[in-house]
């Protein structure tokens, strides 16, 4: 491993074009290395701290062009997409335009009309694979919405009737569409309040993971149970954000924090097929069969001599991420995974972007 340090820079360029920030990654390396078994490790390949900024700052979803190795990344206090461009090694980033959206006051206060503010909560993104569209959940509503390429609004996605009954800020936190494009997928982040208690200590919190095929707008529902808190006081445990690697394979990101311990991170992975739907069950308990899960990634397991925080993390590479994307595949097999920080606005806090080396295929 090698720190090759946080640069901070701006592009000389005239006036003949926009002055760009651009980041400079704290390297973690990869090793490539097997082990006894042939198996690849997970790795830490990269943390990109990204300017304290106005449009860094609170990025809750995230969707990557890995063409243009551009990850657009969802603001969740103001209705704007931000673009962040990689160079070629995923290791050197520049900020590059930012899309704001035209988001109807109408699809969260009834009768109202006019544009967002206090109605915004964003919180999930995915861009189709021509780049047409952009979908987004709005945790505050809660409400799924479509726009076209240049941010204006399409039309309303409708959602099951019972996400109406979320507790407060615990709504459709996430969002994902199948590599095929044929199911898109959502989650509540927390219980309903007709689906049991908040997590404990000793007890996850139950969600509903929702697949819908858009071309027939079928809905089924799994029921998912998280992890209990972690150490500290008080806090909270629930689902930040999906992303599917097949139309029956999800990755499940885990996000909690606790006061005078910090963030507990995890990326756990479940397979849909066969499992039992409940869409159609009205309350969910403790009688519920839920989905398999199986631990990918801890990221308070993850290790980089050149990761810093200027917070009260356990781990100087945790942060409170919220948004979750597979990238490209490696030389070696295994994918990269982008995970992506909202930092709300606190100064204790790093808007921060980690790249982790993952293998994901059976």
């Amino acid at each position: 491993m090698r720190a090759v340090g946080l640069l901070l820079a701006v592009s000389a360029c005239g006036n003949s074009c926009q002055k760009q920030d651009t980041v400079q990654a704290v390297a973690c390396g990869v090793s490539a290395a097997p082990d006894a078994n042939g198996n690849m490790p997970t790795e830490l390949y990269a943390i990109v701290d990204l300017p304290r900024i106005a449009r860094t700052r609170e990025l809750s979803g995230t969707a990557l062009d890995e063409s243009t190795h551009t990850l657009y990344a969802l603001e969740d206090k103001r209705p704007w997409i931000v673009s962040l461009v990689a160079s070629p090694t995923w290791r050197t980033w520049t900020l590059g335009p930012r899309l704001t959206l035209s988001y109807p006051l109408a699809l969260t206060h009834g009768t109202h009309t006019g544009y967002f503010e206090d109605a915004w909560d964003g919180e999930g993104l995915v861009r189709t694979s021509d780049g047409s569209f952009f979908v987004i959940a709005n945790e505050r509503a809660p409400a799924v919405a479509k726009f076209d390429a240049h941010g204006v609004f399409i039309e309303k996605v409708e959602m099951p009737e019972h996400y109406s009954r979320q507790a407060p800020n615990k709504g459709l936190e996430s969002l994902s569409l199948s590599p095929d494009e044929r199911y898109l997928f959502t989650a509540n982040e927390g219980s309903l309040l007709s689906d049991g208690p908040p997590a404990t200590k000793t007890r996850g919190t139950l969600v509903r993971i929702l697949r819908r095929e858009l071309a027939s707008s079928k809905d089924e529902e799994f029921a998912y149970r998280t992890e209990p808190l972690g150490g500290g006081k008080g806090g909270d445990m629930g689902v930040s954000e999906l992303a599917a690697i097949s139309g029956d394979d999800l990755l499940v990101l885990e996000r909690g924090f606790q006061h005078g311990y910090g963030n507990t991170v995890r990326v756990f992975r479940v397979n849909l097929a066969g499992a039992k739907n409940v869409i159609d069950v009205p309350s969910l308990d403790d009688s519920v069969v839920t989905l398999e899960k199986t631990l990918v990634l801890d990221v308070g397991n993850l290790q980089c001599s050149g990761a810093t925080h200027r917070g009260p993390e356990r781990n100087p590479v945790l942060e409170n991420f919220e948004a979750m994307t597979i990238g490209p595949v490696l030389p070696d097999g295994r994918r990269l995974l982008f995970l992506t920080s909202d930092d709300n606005g606190r100064s204790d806090q790093v808007p921060r972007i980690v790249i982790v080396a993952v293998k994901l295929h059976q």
